[in-house]
């Protein structure tokens, strides 16, 4: 932050420990008296740059493993030259800490992961490099943050339209050398789309400025006694002259999935019978997922880049299905074979333009993505109680995103933003059924348009930091048999920032945000898919909005240890409730439905300890107060849910690393339907050799072979369903990691790519029993 009118000046730097590796993260700020005048943090290389007015300053360097540095410093005429600053190691506690070990660190509206070289991060992917994030979950389902799901995932600034399985399995392409840090932002501000539920975590790779190289070289297999996959990948990254092209691939083959069902109903009149069934699944999936990219730098403050994405698989699934149901006194026994096989086809391309204006961090921003996605499917359905039915699926999603911004930062510190965006997205799902005339399928076909328009301001006053931003939408839903939906709305959100100390050692943020949801499109499709002759899940396309206001206050000790309390208020909030069919009373049907209220209160602790040398214990707690009613007129019902993620990671001789993870949820509950708790550990060994290129990985993902149940309770019975086996049960990974790099140093950069944050609605309903 430099007063106006002054000549600002380059400072520029490099922090080292006493045998001359590079500090990172660092913070490095420039004070006159105890007024900041600008701060900077260290990359991979140790290195920095800020600018300041001329005159003479004090430099204070901090890093949670060295002991603080203060230096004075006279900023005129070191315009270009580069200080050099050594530090020195604390003498216990933090400084038993080895310099490349990962850093977790708060800013103001953030968390920030920087990856560096650490043993832990050595040979990770991109799904598991989320987990050691703060507040982070990563599962088949998607990734949440603080327990909010439907967090959105950013690489490069590029949204990942994808969600469920989908989006991890996309997750394992990315590998841990290639990025630079992840941020997790627990709101999102004005910029991103107001339809942000749970938050944004941004993948920020890294980007050689250097002439040189880096590659990756990956195969992972997973095996056990009901389960096989393998995960091979590779990436690149050049640099040469003005230009920057980046290009990966990754396979995920999973040739065994056996999985295990078990469901049992307990009928409210206990003379109503008794309902046993048992279901065996081998899934089977291949995918493959291909990128290339390439960014320009036209001149010193314009590029341009520019990324096409290609992925195709193929996932079966044949499942044999035996029932027994006892009622007055008749015992009777029921099988079925169900077979499906589903394809998945995705092709996406973006480019953006970037402008600097100034140097201290003003620019205009042009992105476009374009997003076309494929899935084709197959049912067969067979039973002995004499009927038979095919289906035959089809469904394309195409997504266009136009996204211009600028961004204006002012000599006093004040940052000025604004943009506008258009959104169009365009389903279309059809089924042809071949079976009973009386259920001959359906198309559907929607277009939705989004016009919307953000601006914000943040300024500085001293210790106290102020953010506030207001995006306006405009949406426009228009489909078969004559739907037509047009509504606007404003979304306003606020963040304020306090330090009660120069170097921000202890701060407390206060946020406030408003958000929409608008149902997935897989949730609209009125489909209704058969997992058993009595089990269905289907859609509603009488679905409205969820409104979310989210409250937050966070108290950060020291960068990296915080404690959140908050809540987050929901209207018409979309669950999946299980009902049974009036014309069929032993049928569940599991459909979504919108709830008046739901209410989550919640408190969140991330603190990273260290409690000797060469450990480390990243802790991660949420606890959630659930209030919720379906209807207005409904008491309201509440429930306690807690989520706890502890790894501990430790340093062995010979650049060796091991890491045990211990998961636990408790009981989730979701209209009538829910989760009981579950409790997982994990064991990681690395060792690494060829100087640190080559990385073997021998690991056990849940250790003591926990399954899942789930429960759901409808008028005439309850419900216990029981998964264990598959991608559900205890599994062995060996992975090899190795590479190569080639040129002078790297450094860690953002890009600045395609951006997109608007719906993911792209993703099926998966057939679950």
């Amino acid at each position: 932050m430099l007063a106006d009118g002054a000549r600002a000046q380059e400072i520029r730097g490099r922090v080292t420990d006493a045998e001359g590796r590079a500090v990172e993260p660092a913070t490095v700020a420039v004070f006159r008296g105890d007024r900041q005048l600008a701060a900077d943090v260290t990359d991979t290389a140790g290195r920095f740059r800020l600018s300041a007015p001329d005159g003479p300053y004090t430099l204070r360097v901090r890093h949670v493993a060295y002991r603080p540095l203060d230096t004075l410093i006279s900023v005129r005429g070191r315009s270009g030259d580069e200080l050099s600053l050594v530090m020195a190691e604390a003498s216990v506690g933090l400084g038993e800490v080895t310099v490349q070990a990962e850093r977790i660190v708060r800013e103001a509206d953030r968390f920030v992961v920087h990856v560096g070289d650490a043993p832990a991060m050595a040979g990770r992917d991109g799904a598991e490099l989320l987990r050691t994030a703060p507040g982070v979950w990563v599962t088949d389902d998607g990734v949440s943050v603080n327990g909010a799901a439907g967090a959105r995932v950013y690489v490069d600034d590029r949204e990942l339209r994808l969600s469920g399985r989908a989006l991890t399995a996309y997750l394992r392409t990315l590998r841990a050398a290639d990025v630079a840090r992840v941020e997790v932002l627990p709101q999102a501000d004005a910029s991103y789309g107001a339809d942000v539920r749970g938050g944004v975590v941004r993948i920020v790779l890294r980007r050689r400025r250097e002439r040189g190289m880096d590659a990756n070289v990956s195969v992972e297999t997973d095996f056990g006694r009901q389960y096989g996959g393998v995960r091979p990948s590779a990436s690149v990254r050049v640099h040469a002259g003005r230009w920057t092209w980046h290009a990966s691939a990754a396979g995920d083959h999973l040739y065994k999935g056996i999985g295990q069902l078990s469901a049992q109903r307990f009928y409210v009149n206990d003379a109503a019978g008794s309902f046993a069934s048992q279901s065996v699944t081998d899934g089977r999936r291949r995918n493959v997922t291909g990128r290339v990219g390439a960014i320009f730098d036209a001149n010193p403050r314009t590029s341009i880049g520019a990324e096409a994405e290609l992925s195709r698989g193929r996932e079966t699934e044949p499942s044999e299905v035996e029932t027994v149901i006892s009622q007055h006194g008749r015992l009777q026994s029921i099988s079925g074979h169900y077979d499906r096989e589903e394809t998945d086809r995705l092709a996406a391309a973006a480019v953006n333009v970037t402008h600097r204006t100034d140097t201290i961090g003003s620019r205009l921003k042009l992105v476009a993505d374009y997003t076309d996605r494929s899935l084709g499917g197959e049912t067969d359905e067979r039973s002995t109680a004499g009927w038979m039915n095919r289906d035959f699926t089809a469904s394309r999603y195409r997504v266009l995103a136009i996204d211009a911004s600028a961004l204006r930062v002012l000599r006093s510190g004040m940052r000025l933003s604004a943009g506008a965006k258009y959104t169009r997205n365009r389903m279309r799902d059809s089924v042809r059924r071949e079976g009973p005339a009386s259920d001959p399928g359906f198309l559907t076909d929607y277009t939705e348009q989004i016009a919307a328009g953000y601006a914000s301001v943040a300024l500085e006053l001293g210790r106290l930091s102020l953010t506030a931003g207001l995006r306006a939408e405009w949406t426009h839903t228009a489909g078969r048999e004559g739907m037509r939906r047009a509504y606007a709305d404003l979304f306003e959100n606020a963040t304020a920032t306090y330090a009660f100390d120069p170097m921000r050692l202890f701060m407390l943020v206060a946020q406030y945000a408003r958000n929409v949801e608008r149902p997935n499109f897989r949730y609209l499709n009125p489909r209704r898919v058969r997992s058993s002759d009595f089990a269905y899940i289907e859609g509603n396309p009488a679905l409205r909005p969820t409104y979310i206001r989210r409250l937050s206050l966070t108290a950060v000790w020291h960068y990296r240890y915080t404690l959140t309390v908050g809540g987050n208020l929901h209207r018409d909030l979309v669950r999946e409730e299980a009902h049974t069919d009036a014309s069929a009373p032993e049928v569940r049907i599991v459909r979504p439905e919108n709830h008046d209220r739901e209410n989550h209160w919640f408190v969140a602790l991330s603190a990273p300890l260290r409690p000797v040398r060469g450990w480390e214990l990243n802790a991660n707690l949420v606890g959630v107060r659930q209030d919720l009613r379906a209807t207005s007129s409904d008491p309201w019902a509440t429930h306690w849910l807690g989520f706890a993620r502890l790894t501990l990671g430790v340093t062995l001789p010979r650049d060796a690393y091991a890491e045990l993870t211990y998961n636990a949820s408790s009981r989730l509950h979701s209209a009538n339907t829910g989760v009981e708790p579950r409790h997982t550990f994990d064991v990681v060994l690395k060792k690494q050799f060829a100087d640190h290129r080559l990385t073997v990985t021998l690991g056990v993902s849940n250790l003591f072979d926990r399954g899942v149940t789930y429960f759901s309770h409808t008028d005439r019975f309850n419900e216990r369903t029981s998964i264990s086996g598959g991608s559900a049960g205890r599994r062995l990974t060996v992975g090899l990691h190795y590479v190569l790099r080639s040129g002078k140093s790297v450094k860690s950069r953002t890009v600045e790519r395609a951006s997109s944050d608007d719906t993911r609605r792209m993703d099926r309903v998966k057939n679950e029993k």
